[in-house]
């Protein structure tokens, strides 16, 4: 009799269990399919595709507000890489009347659903890291930064507004939170963009 009530107690178990390692199992696989979906391109990453090539850039500098503008000229190629998880821009030109370069990287985070960008130039040793998210198809897209001023060493809040006109025009805009700005926010740099 203690035989036959062990072993029913086994099979009750193993009954119960079964479910239990079902669950586990699409468990499993729910997991591998998001983290297969988190690790591919998709739709936002394909709008890089647009951006790849050479373009023209028209910068116009405002070191102030209320100072007059000063611009001048420079050159970006975008190219996409890592299987089309990223875009690569390297911008070459002329910053405050000194040679400019730069390099970015911008990106979409599966994992987030937020566009990101991270941006590095010869005129300081400060890593810039952004995210933002897309509106009008995704045509236009803000990004939010803290940067380290260089002078006062105080974060600063930084805006930035890229927009696609059209294939062959894209126009990205910098704005810095100041005090006393018109809406709390000083428009320091915008370049135009069009396709070399």
């Amino acid at each position: 009799m203690k035989g036959m009530i062990f072993l029913v107690t086994i099979a009750a178990a193993i009954l119960a269990g079964v479910p239990v390692i079902l669950d586990a199992g699409e468990k499993e696989d729910r997991e591998a399919e998001a983290a297969y979906r988190a690790m591919s391109p998709g739709p936002h990453h394909a709008l890089f595709n647009d951006l790849a090539g050479m373009w023209n850039a028209e910068i116009t500098w405002w070191e102030a507000p209320g100072v007059e503008p000063v611009e001048s000229m420079g050159r970006a190629e975008y190219k996409v890489i890592l299987g089309g998880r990223y875009l690569m821009q390297q911008f070459e030109g002329q910053m405050m009347g000194v040679p400019f370069e730069g390099v970015g990287l911008s990106g979409y985070d599966a994992t987030t659903d937020q566009h990101t960008f991270v941006w590095c130039d010869n005129m300081g040793t400060q890593m810039m890291y952004s995210v933002g998210e897309c509106t009008d198809h995704c045509r236009t897209q803000t990004h939010m930064a803290t940067v380290r001023h260089p002078m006062t060493r105080e974060d600063t809040r930084i805006r930035m507004i890229s927009r696609v006109v059209d294939h062959n025009k894209h126009i990205f805009e910098y704005y810095m939170a100041i005090p006393g700005a018109a809406d709390g926010w000083f428009k320091s740099m915008q370049i135009v963009y069009t396709r070399s």
